[in-house]
C-alpha cells in the first residue's frame, strides 16, 4: 500500500521541530502571515508554540494540518529523512507512542504483521498456539504473506510454543511478536517514559 502524503518535507521543517533521541515532537512558533489576523497568530502561538504533540490515535500520537489528520510517526519519519514513508511504519519494540527515530522502520503490510500484539480474544497467552480440546493436544500454526500454515500438534505448551518460535525465527519475526497488547501500549508507553525521565536526570545529576 502506498499512502499519499502531500505536504512537502520542507514545510513540514517550517511547522515542527524533533528530537530523535527523545521522539518528541514540538509545535515551532508561527509568523503572523500564515495567520488572517494578529489576534488568531496570537492566541495559536500562545496555546500550541514550543508545546509537545501528545493527542491520541488510537494508542498512536497524530497530529492536525491544513484539515488533514496525520500519524505522528509518518510526519517525523518525513522530517529526519527528508522524505515520505513509502508503507508503514512499524514501532519495532511495539510501544505506539515511542517515535524516536531508532525505533521507526519503513515496510510493507505483511513485514509490520510479523510484529503485533497478542489479539485480545488469545486464550493461550501465546500468539500462533492453542489447546485443541477434543484432543487434548496444543496446535501450533501461523499465517505468512497471507498463506496459512500448520505447524502441528504437540503434547504439552511449551513444545508448541518453542515450535512456533522456531518458525518466527526462519521468516523474521521479531521478538515482540506476539506481545500481550492489554493493559495497553498505553501503560508501556508511561513505563517507557518514566525510564526516559529516569535517564535523564542521571545524566543531570
Amino acid at each position: 500500500m502506498e499512502y499519499k502524503d502531500d505536504i512537502q518535507p520542507e514545510k513540514l521543517k517550517e511547522l515542527f521541530s524533533y528530537n530523535p533521541e527523545t521522539g518528541s515532537l514540538k509545535w515551532k512558533r508561527r509568523p503572523i502571515n500564515m495567520f488572517c489576523d494578529e489576534r488568531s497568530w496570537k492566541i495559536w502561538n500562545t496555546r500550541y508554540a514550543e508545546k509537545e504533540i501528545t493527542s491520541n490515535r488510537r494508542g498512536y500520537i497524530g497530529v492536525r494540518m491544513f484539515g488533514k489528520n496525520y500519524f505522528a510517526h509518518r510526519v517525523i519519519w518525513a522530517l529526519h529523512y527528508g522524505f515520505w514513508p513509502k508503507n508503514q511504519i512499524d514501532h519495532i519494540n511495539g510501544i505506539q507512542n515511542d517515535n524516536r527515530i531508532e525505533n521507526l522502520r519503513d515496510v510493507e503490510n505483511s513485514i509490520n504483521h510479523r510484529n503485533v500484539k497478542l489479539p485480545s480474544n488469545n486464550t493461550s497467552g501465546r500468539i500462533g498456539v492453542c489447546l485443541n480440546k477434543k484432543s487434548g493436544k496444543w496446535k501450533a500454526d501461523i499465517t505468512i504473506n497471507k498463506k496459512y500454515i500448520f505447524i502441528g500438534m504437540f503434547d504439552n505448551f511449551r513444545d508448541a510454543c518453542l515450535a512456533r518460535e522456531k518458525v518466527e525465527k526462519e521468516h523474521g519475526f521479531l521478538e515482540t511478536h506476539g506481545r500481550k497488547g492489554f493493559p495497553s501500549c498505553l501503560e508501556r508507553g508511561r513505563t517507557w517514559e518514566l525510564n526516559q525521565k529516569k535517564k535523564t536526570d542521571s545524566l543531570t545529576m
